[in-house]
């Protein structure tokens, strides 16, 4: 490999790494991922009221299916996008780290979609 190659190379991968400033992290997580996170909670939580007080309304039950798995996507895009890689020690705030901690775990979003709504359908 020719040094052209490997300054490339060493190009892509600091670039794929590159860690988002403290200031930046603390922007979106208070403007963006707040309010996006508290959305997808408040359409799911309110499709999953709407099907427990009529179990037996297919449509709903179809609604709060098909909600877990958008939330769960949007989860996984959001993780995968700007928690994935970071490292939490690297941020001096404790809230930031706390939060970089909590948010770098994916959980169930993890799960492919078909399991995902199988996991989702033997907890009821």
């Amino acid at each position: 490999m020719n040094n052209l190659q490997y300054l490339v190379i060493l190009g892509l991968i600091c670039c794929t790494y590159a860690k988002i400033s403290e200031d930046e992290l603390k922007q979106y997580l208070n403007n963006v991922y707040e309010r996006e996170a508290s959305d997808q909670c408040r359409k799911a939580a309110l499709a999953q009221f709407d099907f427990e007080t009529d179990i037996r309304n297919k449509k709903k039950e179809e609604l709060t299916t098909n909600l877990t798995l958008e939330q769960a996507a949007w989860e996984k895009n959001v993780w995968t996008k700007y928690f994935k890689d970071i490292v939490p020690e690297e941020y001096e705030d404790p809230t930031i780290r706390r939060e970089v901690k909590f948010l770098k775990i994916l959980g169930s979003a993890a799960l492919e979609p078909k399991k995902l709504e199988e996991v989702r359908n033997n907890n009821k």
